[in-house]
């Protein structure tokens, strides 16, 4: 039943980002500036998972560039250290001189400083951010802006409140806030997507609105519910969607985006989240949770990788929780956490031979 798969994809960009108009002219000037010289309008986009927030910085730097020169550099920060941060940017960017992991990191600041013309760093998934390092660098650069992509505002407000770049906190600056959509405007999100991937017949409105209305507001979710829905269809060989289908494709969207959230994940905190799924159900209280990190160090690190502290590991907690992995239940000295799908199991073993898994950069 799917006539064009292209357009379910989490890479396809639509020429018109539907009911963002507002944060979409709000980045369109911020980039305009930049260009014009004035870097100092770094951007914070912050909101829940599945709301467009990669998307609507990605659509606005592949239009803003097709209308005007600007160099841009595209870094997930999951799993990177400041160091890979930058030596990512530079690789990017149109720099003197070779870009190698034999540069130091005071030679890759001096590099991304020394860069002629306006740039910017997209710096996606930056709650993993665990020190403001690579912020004071792009800060430093005069040449150079930062649109920073974030889930929770509280949380980063909480972990960055004492960090101060250029003389005052760094989450003052411009912040472009993206809610989740209603039920209509997330229809229309689906209406394209639908029109080109789908058979007319197949669907219509109605369709598409209680789709929209078991996603919970969230565009991914959405736009997965519906691919799922029409393969469903197609499996049963019906000619139109029905709500069985739209459910069958809700659950299957569900573990589909979870599976894949989690594959896309960097090694740490796939560690972390085999030990709560090691632990049933139930779940793990959080102390015994870091004891059982500590326990098994050995069996999980080479001498190429290395385990990481408390902070870091409630980080990569938060981020498992952004990802729809794990609840968090309790407070203070009660917290437990508890995996949403005991039945999806890690890309790693904990317990087995894994040195072979994804390092840190």
């Amino acid at each position: 039943m799917l006539s064009d798969r292209r357009v379910f994809r989490d890479d396809w960009l639509p020429r018109r980002l539907e009911h963002r108009e507002q944060p979409t002219e709000k980045l369109f000037s911020r980039l305009s500036s930049i260009s014009r010289g004035y870097t100092d309008n770094d951007v914070l986009i912050h909101g829940p998972s599945g709301v467009g927030k990669t998307t609507l910085a990605r659509h606005c730097l592949t239009r803003y560039q097709e209308e005007a020169a600007l160099n841009v550099a595209k870094i997930r920060c999951l799993g990177k250290t400041t160091g890979g941060i930058l030596l990512r940017a530079l690789e990017q960017l149109p720099v003197d001189g070779d870009v190698h992991r034999a540069l130091s990191i005071d030679e890759r600041k001096q590099r991304l400083r020394s860069l002629e013309g306006p740039a910017v760093l997209l710096l996606d998934e930056a709650d993993d951010l665990h020190e403001t390092e690579v912020l004071q660098a792009v800060e430093r650069a005069p040449g150079v802006a930062a649109i920073v992509i974030i889930h929770d505002l509280e949380e980063w407000l909480v972990r960055h409140e004492a960090d101060q770049v250029g003389g005052e906190p760094w989450h003052s600056r411009n912040q472009i806030e993206l809610t989740r959509y209603g039920v209509d405007e997330l229809a229309d999100i689906l209406e394209p997507r639908a029109q080109q991937g789908l058979p007319p017949q197949a669907w219509d409105r109605s369709t598409l609105e209680r789709v929209a209305d078991k996603a919970a507001g969230a565009a991914r979710r959405g736009i997965q519910t519906l691919r799922y829905a029409a393969v469903v269809a197609g499996e049963q060989e019906a000619r139109e969607i029905s709500d069985r289908h739209i459910e069958i494709g809700r659950e299957r969207a569900r573990d589909e985006i979870r599976k894949a959230n989690l594959n896309s994940l960097p090694y740490h905190h796939q560690v972390l989240y085999a030990l709560i799924q090691e632990a049933g159900a139930g779940g793990i209280d959080a102390g015994a949770l870091h004891n059982r990190y500590d326990e098994v160090t050995d069996d999980v690190y080479t001498t190429d990788s290395h385990p990481i502290s408390k902070r870091s590991r409630r980080n990569k907690l938060q981020k498992l929780r952004d990802y729809d992995l794990i609840n968090r239940i309790g407070d203070g000295g009660g917290v437990r956490y508890v995996p949403l799908d005991p039945d999806l199991e890690s890309p790693v073993d904990p317990l087995g031979d894994v040195g072979q898994g994804a390092t840190p950069e």
